[in-house]
């Protein structure tokens, strides 16, 4: 019987062998390429410390809504068109800013258009802050703001940083020193957290493209991941949202404090590009902050974090940190750092908890929908108009307004 079974593991191995093969060549050739790809299967261009589309290309979207339509990137390879080399704001930011899942007409850059002041786009899919100081100092080259507005995904921009680039190659070609001791320098992380960090980084994207070009791959995954998901919970989801609700500072969790200090290092090389930008071309940009609130701190519901129903292990990670979450930390952690650094800070949670029943997002997609997008851009604009961030010249629209929606 041993025998058998050897000789059919013999035989069968080079098919299953060349199958993933297949996947792997397949990675590696789509990863390369550049022009526009088929619906919904978004294209990204990488440099070497953030990505972006391929410049001047057209992808075709279809959303959860069941809408198709044409998203444009720019020569630069951001969602904008026609590109405004001079306009009133910058905006970065990650797919909530970015807006793939929304036609141009309804989108957070277009609605913000139509309340009379000119947008540049710089928001990217996938990206944190870290990523966001890279694409500021290239963007600043083509695009003169008056006003720069970092969106802060308050769902996972701050384990987006963790994961993000050194800041290191950026702080020396700006002469940038910190003073801020680095308290966590000193902390070793864990064979467990070293084994995450090379999942979430470098397996998991990998995995992902597998499973979708390998069947042999696919099947494999499934029989063994069961045997490896309670003793790895990085497998399947990160769970970082769900850290950082229970994040206590007297008993900080190493990773989310790490993520804190990555951020707060972001913040400073932000407010440095600026400042050598005003000062070398004798400006006047602004940098403020505003944080965009995730579904399941909206309606706190921890089923509404992000892969929550596929994670098996999610429901009794969650009820052990239980007594310590609160929905509120992420805003609270973000209000504190922009107010050490004096940087105005706008977060959209409370008024979108007070219009949660208009429906503000996806149901599946966990993004805004163009309702969120409307409201959002709408209280933005009247936040930078009535706080003196945007010249005199540019009236308050009277449908900026909530009650106007």
């Amino acid at each position: 019987m041993k025998k058998l079974i050897k000789w059919l593991f013999i035989l069968i191995l080079p098919f299953l062998l060349f199958d993933i093969y297949k996947g792997i060549f397949r990675f590696r050739s789509d990863s390369t390429k550049n022009n526009a790809a088929p619906l919904n299967s978004i294209v990204y261009q990488f440099r070497t410390h953030y990505w972006h589309f391929p410049p001047s290309s057209v992808t075709t979207i279809t959303n959860e809504e069941n809408n198709t339509f044409l998203v444009k990137a720019d020569k630069h390879g951001f969602r904008n068109d026609p590109i405004i080399a001079n306009p009133n704001l910058l905006l970065l930011g990650d797919s909530f800013t970015c807006a793939m899942n929304t036609e141009d007409k309804d989108t957070y850059a277009q609605v913000l258009t139509n309340e009379g002041v000119s947008v540049y786009n710089a928001g990217m899919d996938g990206t944190g802050t870290c990523h966001q100081a890279y694409i500021l100092k290239d963007i600043l080259e083509h695009i003169h703001p008056e006003v720069v507005v970092l969106n802060f995904y308050l769902g996972n921009d701050f384990h987006d940083n963790f994961f993000g680039p050194q800041l290191q190659t950026l702080k020396e070609s700006l002469n940038l020193t910190s003073n801020r001791e680095d308290s966590s320098s000193n902390e070793k992380m864990t064979p467990n957290s070293k084994f995450k960090v090379f999942v979430l980084e470098h397996l998991r994207p990998i995995k992902d493209f597998m499973m979708s070009y390998s069947p042999s791959f696919n099947v494999i995954y499934d029989r063994l991941s069961p045997y490896f998901h309670e003793k790895t919970e990085m497998l399947y989801y990160d769970r970082s949202e769900l850290k950082m609700f229970a994040y206590q500072e007297d008993t900080p969790d190493l990773e989310i404090k790490k993520s804190i200090e990555n951020t707060t290092d972001a913040f400073d090389v932000i407010q440095k590009i600026i400042e050598d930008y005003n000062q070398k071309n004798n400006t006047h940009v602004k940098l403020v902050v505003v944080g965009i609130p995730s579904k399941a701190q909206v309606i706190k519901s921890l089923r509404e974090v992000s892969n929550f129903a596929t994670d098996e292990g999610a429901q009794s990670f969650s009820n052990s940190l239980l007594s310590q979450i609160n929905f509120d930390t992420p805003n609270h952690l973000l209000a504190n750092l922009c107010a050490k650094n004096n940087i105005p800070y706008f977060s959209l949670l409370p008024l979108f908890r007070e219009n949660a029943g208009l429906g503000l997002y996806y149901y599946f997609d966990l993004h805004w929908n163009w309702r969120g997008e409307k409201i959002a851009a709408q209280a933005v604009y009247k936040w930078l108009k009535e706080s003196g961030f945007l010249n005199n010249s540019i009236k308050l629209s009277p449908f900026s307004g909530l009650k106007y929606m």
